[in-house]
This record gives C-alpha cells, structure tokens and sequence, in this order.
C-alpha cells in the first residue's frame, strides 16, 4: 500500500499516470476498482490495479483537490459514471468539474486535433518559457 498522494487535476491524469508507471516486470497495471474517498481531510481518488502480465496489484492514491468539486458531487459523479462503459465518456463525465490544468490540456489536444501548427508553437514556447523560469529560480 502506497501512502505518497500524487496531486492530478484531472481523471484522465490519473490514467495517464497509470499508463506510463510500468510494473517491475514490464508489464501495464489496468484498474481494478476505484473509490473516492478523504485522507488527512483531502479528497482523493484510490485505486487498485493489476499488472496484465504478472498479476502483481498495485495502489495508486491521487489527490483530487484540484478539480473535485464538493466531494459529494464527485461521489454523484462517480456514481453516474460507473453506468459508462466507454472508458472515454467516463473520463468525460467525471471532468464535468475540471480544473484549469485540464482546460488547458483539452485546449493543446484541440489545436492537435484541428493541426493548428500555430497555436501548438504559441503552447510550446509558453511552456519553455515557464520551464526556464522554474531552473532560474
């Protein structure tokens, strides 16, 4: 069991997360179950996965604060969203109280989508500029 909160500002950070933390054995953890709940009165997100080659479980605990809401309204949320069997569209649902670090990611994926070379340049070097001013610090 994990105790470490990995601070996310949206579900589909959660999976992407997930998705890019390999098993020791090189294989991909998948969601088992997932619940909401409170951890030193922060709302977040626990769940438990197992590793699709070796069968090994894993928790990963993510602190939800950036985009939960009230906490009933993401167990409403969450609720709704286990009716959803398109993993997308319950991505969708449970971001419908999204942070401004998710907007900002549905907004690079838009540019992407709609390849406007431009705004995903404009994006870039924001970024870097930001970048360089965390190392100057």
């Amino acid at each position: 069991m994990s105790d470490q909160l990995i601070i996310v500002h949206d579900v589909s950070q959660e999976y992407w997360y997930i998705g890019r933390t390999p098993c020791s054995c090189g294989g991909r953890f998948e969601k088992e179950t997932q619940a909401l709940q409170r951890r030193d009165g922060k709302p977040v997100d626990r769940l438990m996965t197992r590793c699709n080659t070796c069968g090994q479980s894993r928790e990963f605990i993510f602190d939800i604060t950036a985009f939960h809401g009230s906490i009933g309204e993401m167990m409403l949320l969450s609720d709704i969203s286990k009716s959803i069997a398109d993993e997308g569209l319950k991505a969708k649902v449970l971001h419908a109280a999204g942070s401004p670090v998710s907007a900002a990611v549905q907004a690079i994926v838009m540019a992407a989508q709609a390849k406007d070379h431009l705004a995903l340049d404009w994006i870039d070097d924001a970024i870097r500029h930001a970048r360089n001013t965390l190392t100057s610090d």
